[in-house]
């Protein structure tokens, strides 16, 4: 079954063939390839806006491109096809909206709810704290996902390299988290908001994260292109063929 993963390394995947296929900004059509490949994979997804079967809890209508589910996580996502930076407003648009269908109450949720935001486009790194202060995993196509990276297999061990471990890896596992330990239901009907990461943690974690992107990148890439090509190919492109 698909882990949380292997998801977010198909989308970051998904993007870059979106910009190979010279359609950078066609955000119609990235949402498309997501779900092309949803389908594809088997995975449940829907369009209904009622995530996870509820209604939000102000009652307004939020538009979210896609809900899945892995064998770890429920999955609500954005997909976004921009050619430059993302806007801020778009994520923070993003989290609000989310919040607004958490609030009905997830306490009896079987698997934790993980947000998942991005595409094509770049994130500043203001933008990259955003989103590691509420625990929403960050696709663009500089930096490689952080559960891809997490997992020892998927990633290292077809070169033989050792995955994050011990202090880094507790760094990058904190930077993506389910909305049950963001948002805590209490026994009166209050939430309760844990205590968030100081913005220095938050800095040293993106920081770990661009550290091991770049790991990632120096043998998937830059040591030799057509590694990161078959890669591709396998996972995104021969799939959809």
């Amino acid at each position: 079954m698909t882990t949380l993963s292997q998801l977010t390394l198909d989308f970051f995947l998904l993007g870059h063939a979106h910009l190979a296929a010279g359609q950078a900004g066609d955000g119609l059509a990235f949402e498309r390839r997501v779900r092309a490949h949803l389908q594809m994979l088997s995975k449940p997804h829907g369009l209904d806006f009622r995530v996870l079967g509820r209604h939000s809890l102000s009652g307004l209508y939020h538009q979210l491109d896609e809900q899945t589910s892995c064998d770890q996580a429920l999955v609500v996502g954005e997909w976004k096809a921009y050619t430059g930076e993302i806007p801020k407003n778009e994520v923070l648009r993003f989290k609000a909206a989310t919040d607004d269908y958490w609030l009905t109450g997830h306490a009896d949720d079987v698997l934790p709810l993980v947000r998942v935001f991005g595409g094509t486009g770049s994130a500043s790194a203001k933008l990259q704290s955003y989103c590691a202060l509420w625990g929403i995993a960050l696709i663009t196509p500089e930096l490689w996902p952080v559960p891809a990276l997490c997992d020892p297999h998927l990633l290292w061990e077809a070169g033989d390299l050792p995955s994050p471990r011990g202090a880094d890896l507790r760094a990058l596992t904190g930077l993506v988290r389910p909305m049950g330990s963001l948002l805590k239901p209490q026994s009166d009907g209050s939430w309760l908001l844990p205590k968030l990461p100081s913005p220095p943690q938050i800095a040293g974690s993106c920081h770990v994260w661009r550290q091991w992107s770049d790991q990632a990148w120096e043998w998937w890439n830059d040591a030799r292109p057509a590694r990161f090509e078959s890669l591709l190919a396998n996972r995104v492109n021969q799939r959809a063929a």
